[in-house]
């Protein structure tokens, strides 16, 4: 049986796991949460967010590693059709293997519930830039910022934008952005 007067906690619980939040681990032992240790709907929820996370793929680096978890990201995204996150988290995973037009079909259904518009929309411009259509990427880019998305942050390090720098429209859009100073450029940061 569960708790009627809880309904409202497991209701901003899961809210705050779709719209990004709820590391599964730190939110099995936040004590904040403790009351709802008890209830069943808190167990549908750790299960939730590991379904959610993204935390075992660490390395952006690592294709093959995101390549074999394309499938289990497929799997959370049919479980979860209505979730943002689980469609961002599929684009991700795509974007890091490179696939580019599936990138873009799983970042745009992320969109169409508004899941962090401004990230959402600079990773299809990455998407865009990967499929060789420079001025779809462009646009996402633009539409990224105009989001508030600080594109001046990852536009010099970006290897998914290493399509576009040859471009005179690419050029022109980062000119007005200052290069990072330091020797420790900021990692690309699409999720």
């Amino acid at each position: 049986m569960t708790a009627p007067g809880l309904d409202g906690a497991f209701e901003g619980l899961e809210r705050s796991i779709r719209e990004g939040s709820g590391n599964p681990d730190h939110t099995e032992q936040d004590s904040d949460l403790d009351n709802l240790h008890r209830d069943p709907r808190f167990g549908r929820m750790i299960a939730l967010a590991r379904d959610l996370s993204l935390e075992p793929f660490r390395s952006d680096d690592d294709r093959s590693g995101w390549r074999r978890g394309v499938p289990h990201f497929e799997g959370v995204a049919q479980r979860h059709p209505d979730a943002g996150r689980a469609w961002f988290n599929l684009g991700y995973a795509q974007l890091r293997t490179r696939d580019g037009d599936a990138g873009t079909a799983a970042f745009s259904r992320a969109l169409a519930p508004g899941y962090r518009r401004p990230t959402t929309r600079y990773n299809l411009a990455c998407s865009a830039a990967r499929t060789g259509d420079v001025g779809g990427a462009l646009r996402w880019l633009a539409q990224a910022a105009n989001a508030g998305f600080e594109i001046q942050s990852q536009v010099w390090t970006d290897g998914d934008l290493d399509p576009l720098r040859s471009d005179a429209r690419f050029q022109t859009l980062i000119a007005h952005f200052e290069r990072p100073r330091t020797g420790k450029d900021k990692k690309p940061g699409h999720g």
